[in-house]
C-alpha cells in the first residue's frame, strides 16, 4: 500500500472519528475550523508523529507455537527511535528477529487495535529494546549484511556487536516447529571480527592472549553465549583497556 494510500485511509477515518465526537458532544460544531482540526491532530498523533506513519501497514507472522520470532519478547514496548534523522520518544516498537524487521504500532489505532506499521528499514538509524541499544548497519560499518545489531558496547578502542539471529526448527521432541536462536558475536577494532568461543575470542589478540586467558578464567566468563552478554561486555571492557594502556 502506498503512502498516498495510506494518508488517504488516515484522512478518511480522523473524519470519521471527528464526526463520532461531534455526535456524542465532544467537539461543537463551531470549533470545526482548520486551526482546531489542526490542534485535534496534533493531540491525536503529533505533527512530528507524522513521519512514524510514513510506511506500509504490516501484519507480522509468526511460524511458530511454542516460541515467537521477537527479541526477547512478544509484546509491544514503548522504546526511542531515530527515524529519518529525528528523534521520538515512548513509541510503541516491536522487533522480529527472525526477518530483522522492525514494527511501529500505529500511534492513533486508527485502522485496527494493535495495527503494525513497516517503516523504511534503511531510514531507522538506532532504536532502543527492552534495554537495548540497536543500529541500522550496512556497508562497510556491517559485519555480515546490512541489517539491525545489537550494540552491546561501544568505546573508543573497541565495540562489541551482536546479530541476533532466530531460525524455524523442527523440535525433537515434540516435532513441533520453533524459533531457535544462533546469534553471532563480532568485535569491531582495527577490524571487524567474528568469534564463537573462547578459543576464537583469544585469536584476535595473540600478543594479549595470556593476560586475557586469565582474566576469563578467573571471572568464570562464558564467552558468546546466550544469557551472558553482561560478562561480555565485561571482557570487552578489559581488553580495552589493556590494548590501550
Amino acid at each position: 500500500m502506498g503512502l498516498k494510500t495510506l494518508s488517504l485511509i488516515f484522512l478518511l477515518v480522523s473524519c470519521y472519528q471527528m464526526c463520532e465526537a461531534q455526535s456524542q458532544g465532544l467537539i461543537k460544531t463551531d470549533s470545526l475550523n482548520s486551526d482546531n482540526y489542526l490542534k485535534w491532530y496534533d493531540q491525536q498523533i503529533g505533527l512530528k508523529g507524522t513521519e512514524l506513519i510514513t510506511g506500509q501497514l504490516a501484519f507480522p507472522e509468526q511460524k511458530a507455537v511454542v516460541s515467537h520470532p521477537y527479541f526477547q519478547t512478544s509484546r509491544w514496548l514503548n522504546e526511542d527511535i531515530e527515524y529519518r534523522n529525528i528523534a521520538f520518544n515512548d513509541v510503541s516498537l516491536i522487533y522480529d528477529v527472525h526477518k530483522d524487521l522492525l514494527y511501529i504500532k500505529n500511534p492513533g489505532e486508527l485502522i485496527v487495535v494493535n495495527q503494525a506499521i513497516l517503516p523504511n528499514q534503511d531510514q531507522v538509524s538506532s532504536f532502543t529494546y527492552n534495554g537495548n541499544s540497536f543500529k541500522y548497519l550496512t556497508g562497510k560499518e556491517a559485519p555480515i549484511d546490512a541489517g539491525f545489531y545489537d550494540m552491546l558496547h561501544e568505546g573508543n578502542q573497541l565495540s562489541l556487536i551482536v546479530k541476533r539471529i532466530k531460525e524455524v526448527k523442527v523440535g525433537t521432541n515434540s516435532g513441533e516447529s520453533e524459533y531457535v536462536s544462533t546469534d553471532k558475536y563480532f568485535l569491531n577494532g582495527d577490524n571487524i571480527y567474528n568469534f564463537s568461543n573462547k578459543r576464537t575470542f583469544l585469536k584476535i589478540f595473540p600478543e594479549k592472549k595470556k593476560e586475557i586467558r586469565k582474566y576469563i578464567n578467573q571471572n568464570h566468563i562464558k564467552v558468546a553465549k546466550p544469557g551472558y552478554d553482561a560478562q561480555l561486555i565485561n571482557l570487552t571492557k578489559y581488553c580495552e583497556s589493556i590494548i590501550s594502556g
